[in-house]
């Protein structure tokens, strides 16, 4: 039981109180949530994330940690296996936010993890956020871009000299073109999935020029490089 729930009844059973109420401040959808992890023989309700912040409040005020694990649990259950490249988690900034406030480092760990690879549309929450943490999202994620970038400028820069001597200029210009699109891309987006996604649709190669690697060889060679960086738990910043 709750050490704080035992204490409020235990002075609501004294002789002196014993016709007053017990009253408590959380609405009755976060009661019934909350409550449900107090007693053995309730099912406990689905995670529902525009619900979940009152009951986590719930948890720290009336000290229930197992509501913290459970949350944690559910999450990393439903992204699939944490060290998984191809893992995804729904609305990571909203858990990002959560979990700083509730200083749950492994879950805020594997939500910047995800956030420093992921579309800029995911940005998005209604819940409140501490200013340090979005900082340092916004540092790693930057330095990530940038490494990506550069991996994409440096191979642009290594076939550039070929312009003037090859005679395939066609596919040269539509290589530029696209190398452009794809740093747009990965400012967007800095990740493996961006890069593949592009490459597909990459000319092949120039028949004449042998600086001139074509874009899915190059890419597999980019590839398990890329995807460990992705799979690394990111440090959370000094408070």
């Amino acid at each position: 039981m709750s050490p704080v729930f035992k204490d409020m009844l235990a002075m609501a059973s004294n002789d002196e109180q014993r016709n007053s109420e017990l009253r408590l401040t959380e609405d009755a959808d976060t009661l019934d949530r909350f409550l449900r992890f107090c007693d053995p023989l309730k099912r406990i309700l689905p995670l529902d994330m525009e619900r979940v912040q009152p009951l986590l409040e719930a948890a720290r005020k009336y000290q229930i940690p197992k509501i913290f694990e459970w949350m944690e649990e559910r999450i990393l259950m439903d992204m699939g296996k944490v060290n998984s490249p191809l893992m995804k988690i729904q609305e990571p900034m909203t858990i990002l936010a959560l979990a700083t406030r509730f200083d749950l480092e492994n879950l805020a760990k594997v939500a910047l993890r995800e956030l420093i690879k992921a579309p800029s549309k995911e940005f998005q929450t209604t819940v409140a956020f501490e200013s340090h943490m979005f900082m340092h999202l916004f540092h790693l994620r930057q330095q990530r871009i940038k490494q990506m970038v550069d991996r994409v400028s440096n191979f642009h820069d290594l076939i550039k000299p070929a312009y003037t001597s090859c005679g395939q200029y066609q596919i040269h210009q539509e290589l530029d073109y696209k190398i452009k699109r794809l740093i747009v891309a990965l400012t967007d987006e800095p990740s493996w999935a961006t890069l593949k996604q592009n490459a597909n649709l990459w000319p092949q190669g120039c028949p004449t020029c042998p600086t001139f690697l074509s874009s899915s060889l190059l890419f597999q060679n980019w590839k398990v490089e890329i995807l460990q960086e992705e799979m690394k738990m990111p440090e959370l910043p000094p408070l």
